[in-house]
This record gives C-alpha cells, structure tokens and sequence, in this order.
C-alpha cells in the first residue's frame, strides 16, 4: 500500500473524529453529513492513489473538503460571537478543515 494513502486513510479518520466530536456539541444533523461525506471523499482520493487514475483528483477532492470544512468552521465562529458554546465546534472543524488541506498538499506535492 502507498505511504500516502496510508496518510489519507488516517487523516480521513481524524476528520470523521473531529466532526463527529463537533456533532456531539452541535447536535446538528449539517456537520454529521459534512463530516461523513468529508472522510468518505477523502477514502476515495486515497482509492485514487492506489490505483494510480485520474491523479488531479487526489489533491481536489481534499481540497474541495477543506473548502466546505472551513466555511462550515467560519459560519460557526461567527455564531460563536453570540453564543460561547459553539467555540468548540468552530475549533473542531477548523481542525477538520486543516487535516483536508494538507492532505490536498500531500496530494499535490506527490502528483
């Protein structure tokens, strides 16, 4: 197996944890999808390294992830301006949201 796929399959459970760690604050059914859809986006680009296909895709389909991640992360900041208990989730999916852009930097340094 390719070390960098090896790399994507952790950072796509790191996502899942941290999304899902941003649920259980949120209690929002939006970053439960997000955080599924974001780590199964990222096991598909990690199958696209493997197979050695459609190379582009191994640093887009993170970066599109990071793209939703920290618009998701910026929209409750925002709200965390009014309500205090959202910090947490803002930070998590910040976190999640970095882990989807260096995997699209991991992806593109070795395409």
């Amino acid at each position: 197996m390719n070390s960098l796929a090896i790399v994507y399959s952790v950072i796509s459970l790191l996502t899942l944890a941290a999304g899902l760690a941003a649920w259980y604050y949120t209690s929002s059914r939006s970053v439960a999808f997000l955080s599924f859809f974001g780590s199964v986006a990222i096991l598909f680009a990690a199958y696209f390294i493997q197979t050695h296909t459609q190379e582009q895709l191994t640093y887009v389909i993170p970066f599109m992830i990071f793209a939703l991640f920290a618009g998701r992360a910026i929209g409750i900041g925002y709200r965390s301006l009014k309500d205090k208990p959202l910090r947490v989730p803002s930070v998590l999916l910040g976190t999640a949201s970095l882990l989807a852009l260096g995997a699209a930097v991991a992806g593109f340094v070795n395409a």
